[in-house]
């Protein structure tokens, strides 16, 4: 029975740089993982190409990726005039992407990750040994979130070697370290745990279809995960990931002309 539906949305464009070698990275070293764990049986990755104004990437990543992640591995391609219908002057309408790809899963979960998020072994191990798996006497929650740390250049060329080593891998920067604390600022106001940049998002099936998925009015880049999880949190507990497995998700280093402004922070 397949438990993760891990989801990614991109596109060949040269995003910030060599977007299509930071996604193979990505892809690679998930179903290495994955396959090492034994853990592939369980998995599945759906990849929704967001109009491609190059080649699509079902004709570019067969001969880039390894055979581990290419045998769970869905690529749903969005045409260029689909795509502009819904996205209207948005560069990239990442929330229809999404919804497209729950569409497409066959898993309990829906694993969002971001095309250039490398997914580390605490979390393996948490999700398919841990998670749902042991009884602590305490009602699993349906949603939960992890934030994430930045590679530096140097780190990223390296980055198999640190994720590897699980001292090595939790010196790596955490990005919004306020929301990993979940500080009070004096103001008062809290910072929630979720309101970081995703290493991970997961949400059960049911969960997804009863919020109705993301909202499609937020064509533009960022606050499109925090809505949703606070649509979510109104009834439901959000479990804090980040802290259980120390931010277990790295972020490949690019150039940031082009990025979020969440990333920028």
């Amino acid at each position: 029975m397949i438990k993760a539906s891990y989801i990614l949305v991109s596109r060949n464009d040269n995003y910030c740089g060599d977007s299509l070698g930071r996604l193979c990275n990505t892809l690679n070293f998930l179903g290495e993982a994955l396959s090492k764990t034994n853990n592939l049986s369980y998995s599945e990755l759906v990849l929704v190409d967001w109009a491609s104004p190059d080649k699509p990437l079902k004709d570019i990543l067969p001969k880039k990726i390894n055979n581990h992640i290419k045998s769970i591995l869905k690529i749903v391609t969005v045409p260029p005039l689909t795509a502009q219908k819904y996205q209207k002057d948005s560069p990239f309408s990442e929330v229809h992407a999404m919804n497209c790809a729950f569409r497409n899963i066959s898993g309990k979960y829906f694993m969002r990750i971001d095309q250039d998020t490398l997914v580390g072994y605490r979390f393996i191990d948490w999700f398919y040994n841990i998670f749902e798996v042991k009884n602590f006497g305490f009602k699993w929650p349906r949603a939960a979130f992890s934030g994430r740390r930045n590679l530096s250049s140097q780190e990223s060329l390296d980055f198999r070697h640190i994720i590897r080593d699980q001292k090595l891998s939790k010196e790596i920067d955490i990005l919004h370290p306020i929301n990993y604390s979940n500080t009070i600022f004096p103001k008062p106001m809290i910072i929630p745990f979720y309101g970081s940049a995703v290493g991970i998002m997961i949400i059960e099936r049911e969960l997804f279809i009863e919020k109705k998925g993301f909202n499609e009015e937020l064509i533009y880049m960022n606050q499109m995960d925090v809505e949703f999880l606070n649509r979510i949190s109104y009834k439901e507990i959000i479990y804090n990931l980040s802290r259980k497995i120390e931010n277990d998700f790295y972020h490949q280093n690019h150039d940031r002309s082009e990025a979020a402004a969440s990333d920028l922070q």
